[in-house]
């Protein structure tokens, strides 16, 4: 490592900064195979770069589109929710049990009979009654 940059950690406050342009500078250093040569041509035929320019841009217009009518939609809702008066509800009915009427009815399965019950059922094809 190179002394003078010693005091750089990963804990140090600049440390990320510091890697991106280290990874930076070496890109432009050894640029990956093929690219110099893309580069050159590139210049010599602009229409292709500037055509690259307008995909580009439809693109990102196109994304900001995308972005923007998601946003647009979660505000309406936002709104929607915000015009409904909670408060204007009412309860219709209430349904009372009674004690003695939850001895007619099976004791809750546990989740080894749910996980079992539901094994039977995707291997069968349809649902059959497992006593």
């Amino acid at each position: 490592m190179n002394p003078q940059f010693h005091f750089l950690k990963p804990t140090h406050s600049i440390f990320m900064f510091f890697t991106a342009l280290a990874d930076a500078y070496s890109k432009v250093l050894m640029p990956l195979k093929g690219l110099t040569q893309k580069l050159r041509k590139s210049i010599v035929d602009r229409t292709t770069v500037l055509e690259h320019c307008l995909h580009r841009f439809e693109w990102e217009k196109s994304q900001e589109q995308a972005r923007q009518k998601a946003e647009d939609e979660i505000e309406q809702e936002r709104i929607e929710m915000a015009m409904i008066d909670w408060h204007d509800f009412v309860v219709v009915e209430s349904i009372n049990f009674a004690d003695d009427e939850d001895e007619a009815l099976p004791m809750p399965m546990t989740l080894e009979e749910v996980i079992r019950r539901s094994k039977v059922s995707t291997k069968d094809g349809d649902e059959e009654e497992i006593v």
